[in-house]
């Protein structure tokens, strides 16, 4: 499908190509094998993507961008000479590509997501379900910082109706600047965690940048978490006039929890929910209770876009989590029957308490609890005391084992209770063969850490034919 015509191409960076081209990918990296691609060689702190314009063209690209002091070094020195457009800076130009690609929709929704945790599921399931009534386009992975927004909008077909785009931050700033470019109809905030604190100081100030999402947001729709940091969210969504509806536990809240409870199995839960006033009642077959605001988010949209409540819950019916974000997962280890909970997908305090409480809170019967934890990163000076938590937490429950992987995660299992079994590992290299000698029969266990510590890796290997 067409993306980029060269004449819009020209248009935006007020260069022209000798010939008539059209592009249908925009991609930064060179080995991507992508034939009739604009190439956007981006300059990072350990490479530069200039370095690799030939390998791009190689790989079926029609055209780069190129900064300027690249293009006077090489003029008249490649094969590729016509089909470069200098600019000052290529970062700057992927995101006025996105701009430009914004400008010249005619999506009946642009929907935009922050949060401390749950923005790639809710994306991801927000597409699915949405996808039956609209031709929808989505954020592909988590691509949802300076680079990875712009680069996804920049890739968003012609005739996409809905976008549904994840916005994430880890320094001050950058939430507002992607909303500029996203331009949003509906903003979301997930929560407000402590995710990235090290670089925010207090959850406070995380709870002012996630609120920029909506600095953007003009006669819009506002989507809020009913919980302590309600007041500063609600304050920047007022300021252009936007509808605001609230979600969360609280019986105050437009869309609400009325109840979840468990069956005496793995993860069976019956729900009851009201959204903007109607009780609605599922059941759920999946690990976790976590899910149930992501549902509550996606029913206030499809009521904004006027879909019809039971159809929308046959689609979420078939809804699951994505590998690594707590699916579960039936195997056999060295013989034994095991099952696996692998919420191996990275990991912050909000994300590693709510897993281990939907974890400890299972009603199973003859069956180990173990839970494998690694590192939470970017904590600055509260490492310790986010590490400490966890043991506050594990030492009030019925937890069997604790295996803990990392340098950090070493200060959970220091403190821990001596009734806990516990063991702690450097790193993954030792771990896969301890968990084959001394797992058993019926054990049920969790990993949950940041990616950094490659849990997922032990994860695709135990659960690798499940």
């Amino acid at each position: 499908m067409e993306l980029f015509t060269s004449e819009e191409i020209e248009s935006i960076f007020k260069n022209k190509f000798k010939k008539k081209l059209f592009f249908n990918e925009i991609k930064i990296n060179s080995r991507l094998k992508s034939n009739n691609s604009l190439f956007i060689p981006i300059k990072g702190k350990k490479f530069d993507g200039h370095d690799f314009i030939h390998e791009a063209f190689k790989n079926g690209a029609t055209a780069s961008l190129v900064n300027y002091d690249y293009y006077k070094k090489y003029l008249n020195k490649t094969e590729f000479d016509d089909f470069l457009i200098p600019v000052e800076d290529t970062l700057k130009s992927l995101q006025l590509l996105a701009k430009y690609s914004r400008m010249r929709s005619k999506l009946k929704k642009m929907i935009c997501i922050t949060g401390s945790n749950g923005k790639t599921t809710l994306k991801d399931w927000l597409n699915q379900v949405l996808k039956k009534y609209f031709i929808t386009y989505a954020t592909q992975g988590n691509f949802n910082n300076q680079i990875g927004l712009p680069l996804s909008l920049s890739r968003m077909p012609k005739n996409t109706e809905v976008c549904i785009l994840e916005v994430g931050t880890n320094q001050p700033g950058e939430i507002e600047f992607l909303t500029s470019i996203s331009s949003p109809d509906i903003s979301i905030v997930t929560n407000i965690g402590d995710a990235h604190i090290g670089n925010f100081k207090n959850r406070k100030n995380i709870a002012i940048e996630k609120s920029k999402i909506f600095s953007s947001l003009e006669k819009g729709l506002a989507i809020i978490p009913y919980d302590n940091f309600y007041e500063v969210l609600i304050n920047e969504a007022k300021k252009n006039k936007n509808r605001i509806l609230s979600f969360g536990d609280s019986n105050k809240s437009d869309a609400s929890i009325l109840n979840i409870s468990s069956n005496q199995c793995e993860s069976n839960y019956k729900v009851e929910l009201k959204i903007l006033g109607k009780k609605i009642k599922f059941d759920w077959n999946y690990f976790g209770v976590h899910w149930a605001t992501n549902i509550l988010i996606i029913l206030i949209i499809a009521k904004e876009l006027n879909l019809l409540f039971n159809d929308v819950l046959k689609q979420i019916s078939k809804l699951k989590p994505e590998i690594g974000r707590g699916s579960l997962h039936k195997t056999k280890i060295n013989g034994k029957d095991i099952v696996i909970i692998d919420d191996s997908y990275n990991a912050n305090p909000n994300s590693m308490k709510n897993s281990l409480l939907n974890f400890l809170n299972l009603k199973i019967k003859n069956q180990r609890k173990i839970c494998v934890l690694g590192d939470m990163l970017e904590l600055g000076k509260k490492m310790e005391f986010y590490h400490k938590e966890i043991s506050l937490i594990l030492n009030e429950s019925d937890i069997d084992f604790v295996i803990t992987v990392g340098k950090e995660s070493k200060i959970i299992s220091e403190n821990l209770t001596s009734s806990i079994k516990s063991k702690h590992f450097p790193d993954t290299k030792r771990l896969y063969n301890f968990l084959n000698k001394n797992l058993i029969k019926n054990d049920l266990v969790l990993f949950k850490g940041s990616n950094s510590v490659k849990l997922w890796e032990i994860c695709k290997i135990l659960t690798c034919g499940s």
